[in-house]
């Protein structure tokens, strides 16, 4: 028989575990590979996600903007029955109960 020496059976163990270490360290580097492919994936929605709000934002300020101007508050007042002061005021009686006047939509 074939005796194998101390030497060589270190030198064998040596290698197997270091081939064990190798495709440990490919599979290691395989798998976090794909996680950050995966988080980059979902980073670009998101961020495509946030242009498309940014944009709902921004036309929602824009429609604010136009509600709220003086020709609209005017105009709409005038469709619910309100009409232009012609006359000047001349004095308000202080005894009189106050009454505001709003806009319910």
């Amino acid at each position: 028989m074939i005796e194998i020496s101390i030497q060589e059976k270190i030198v064998k163990t040596v290698f197997i575990v270091s081939v064990v270490f190798f495709i440990l360290g490919v599979f290691t580097r395989l798998y976090s590979t794909y996680k950050i492919s995966v988080a980059s994936n979902s980073l670009a929605s998101y961020s495509f996600m946030k242009a498309e709000l940014e944009k709902e934002i921004s036309s929602l300020v824009f429609k604010d903007c136009e509600l709220s101007t003086l020709s609209y508050v005017e105009q709409k007042a005038y469709t619910l029955g309100f009409k232009k002061l012609d006359e000047r005021v001349l004095s308000l009686n202080i005894n009189d109960v106050p009454q505001v006047a709003s806009l319910t939509q």
